[in-house]
C-alpha cells in the first residue's frame, strides 16, 4: 500500500519538513513487519501526516 501511494507519502514528509526521510523510509518499509502500537494518553509526537478519503495530504504538528 505504501508504494502505491508513494507520492502522497513523499508529500507528507515534505510538509513535515523532513523530505530527507522519504527515501530511507521507502527502502525500509518492505524489510520490517508492520505492527499495531498503542501509546499512553498524553504521548506527544512532533508531527503526523494524514490523508482523508479523496482529500489531499495534510500535516498536524505538536500532536498529543
Amino acid at each position: 500500500m505504501i508504494k502505491s501511494r508513494a507520492n502522497d507519502v513523499k508529500r507528507g514528509f515534505e510538509l513535515a519538513g523532513r523530505s530527507e526521510l522519504f527515501e530511507p523510509f521507502l527502502a525500509q518499509i518492505d524489510t520490517v513487519p508492520i505492527e499495531r502500537k498503542e501509546y499512553r494518553k498524553g504521548t506527544s509526537f512532533e508531527w503526523m501526516f494524514f490523508k482523508k478519503a479523496g482529500g489531499q495530504v495534510g500535516i498536524a504538528q505538536d500532536v498529543t
